[in-house]
């Protein structure tokens, strides 16, 4: 799911965004959500308890500000950022006062300058002015260099007994798990600066319920029996049942599609080439299963808003439009209807397309499409080939000059969108490439789009209630 807190984020999969929001809601199956697993009376309200916390933390916030506003150049503010602001808000979230080690502690022969625990749980705190967690900063003589990070990631993955860890500037806090992953960061991230300025109280009620002493190890304990390390847990087992139920749903949709495709009337060379044999029955179903990941990445890719710019139109994604091409019965409409439908999906800047791409073959597009504007295609090279063009699906095999038919080219132009502009080269004459359809469809695409512009600039101009016949006399006399 898509990430419901403003300043809050969750890399790595250590608590998902789905957890969180349970977490927040309340979810009684997830265990250790009532007062008392907080230190608090059972008489008293986790919100009542967070509300407390949010007005004084607020405060401290405020004296913080004012602070890095007087802070002269030449200090490098870690005391201030320690004492005035971040021992005060560990408070206001359950911690006693964090035990203080001026040594540096040392673990497989390599020295780690984090100097404050709250038991079993390392907290690493560097000034405000180290805006970035992730840079690399010196660690001390004869030390590389590593990120703040970096360094609380690298001490809880050879630490033998601390599971999490805490890094911050004051700007930004992370709670870190040992994460033996080299390729991929595991945190959850809480963007203290725009929670405090922008007053978003919702957020700091998540980080109260997260990062509550009561939610990490203790000492004298084991560390998986912490509600962190059980929520964890609970979610990995939850995410294993939902793959579980996936491999259900993907080989319903390849018996769908697969089925689909064989009973289609338009389908007879598909049929025919599975009975010859010309097409194994492996080689379709790896078409079937490539079609249906894409489709689950394009599901994927769009239900976490990674498709379309913030403020975009929910229905202009592909999956919905598709979805309603394929499910909203209705008559066929008027071929000026039509028209005017081609043109606001060219002009439509998140339409999809070019369906082509979910295809397989050589070349950009593909000869062999399996999904055509929500409809079930012909498959195989009795297709016919400018239907195949309009939709991206030609190849430069089914050119008689393969080595210079530009149809690769025209295909890569017509994934931008930029058909229009596409000029025939002079090496490729019509005589050259009689059975090529890609430079016929994009002349009468041109055409068709130029008549079609001049008719929505005529009707502009003649304003709202002008008539055919006017538009047809302004065509003339402009002419």
């Amino acid at each position: 799911m898509s990430n419901p807190f403003t300043t809050v984020r969750s890399e790595g999969g250590l608590l998902p965004p789905d957890l969180l929001a349970r977490i927040v809601a309340g979810d009684r199956d997830l265990g250790g959500v009532e007062p008392t697993d907080y230190a608090l009376a059972a008489s008293d309200r986790l919100g009542d308890a967070a509300a407390r916390a949010w007005n004084r933390a607020k405060a401290h916030w405020q004296s913080f500000s004012a602070m890095r506003e007087s802070l002269k150049p030449d200090e490098s503010g870690v005391t201030e950022t320690r004492e005035l602001w971040i021992f005060q808000l560990l408070r206001e979230v359950g911690f006693d006062r964090p035990e203080f080690r001026a040594a540096a502690e040392e673990v497989g022969g390599r020295r780690y300058p984090i100097q404050h625990r709250s038991g079993p749980v390392p907290l690493h705190i560097v000034s405000f002015r180290q805006s970035d967690l992730d840079r690399s900063v010196s660690a001390g003589a004869g030390q590389p260099r590593v990120s703040p990070h970096g360094l609380i990631q690298e001490y809880l993955n050879r630490a033998d007994d601390s599971l999490y860890g805490l890094v911050t500037n004051g700007l930004t806090l992370r709670l870190l798990r040992d994460n033996q992953s080299l390729s991929r960061l595991a945190y959850v991230e809480f963007d203290l600066q725009g929670m405090f300025e922008g007053g978003v109280y919702a957020d700091f009620v998540l980080l109260f319920l997260t990062v509550h002493r009561t939610r990490l190890p203790r000492g004298g304990e084991e560390a998986s029996s912490c509600w962190l390390e059980k929520w964890r847990e609970k979610a990995e087992s939850q995410g294993t049942r939902a793959l579980g139920a996936l491999r259900v749903g993907v080989e319903n949709a390849i018996q769908a599609l697969g089925n689909g495709l064989l009973s289609h009337p338009a389908n007879d060379q598909l049929r025919t080439d599975l009975q010859s044999g010309t097409l194994g029955t492996v080689d379709f179903y790896a078409e079937l299963l490539r079609v249906i990941y894409r489709l689950i990445f394009l599901f994927v890719a769009e239900e976490r808003d990674l498709l379309h710019p913030d403020g975009s139109r929910p229905d202009m994604g592909a999956i919905p439009r598709l979805l309603q091409r394929d499910t909203t019965p209705r008559r066929r409409p008027p071929p000026s209807h039509r028209r005017t439908t081609r043109r606001s999906m060219a002009l439509d800047p998140h339409h999809f397309r070019h369906p082509g791409w979910f295809t397989r073959g050589p070349g950009p597009g593909g000869t062999r499409g399996l999904v055509r504007g929500g409809l079930v295609p012909q498959l195989g090279p009795s297709a016919d080939r400018k239907q195949r063009a309009v939709r991206g699906g030609f190849a430069a095999r089914e050119c008689a000059r393969e080595q210079t038919c530009p149809s690769s080219e025209l295909s890569r132009h017509w994934r931008r969108g930029a058909w229009r502009r596409i000029r025939r080269p002079s090496r490729h004459a019509a005589s050259d490439c009689s059975r090529c359809p890609a430079w016929e469809t994009v002349r009468i695409h041109q055409k068709r789009r130029a008549q079609e512009h001049w008719q929505l600039l005529h009707a502009r101009q003649l304003g709202p209630g002008a008539s055919k016949e006017r538009a047809r006399a302004g065509h003339g006399g402009s002419a």
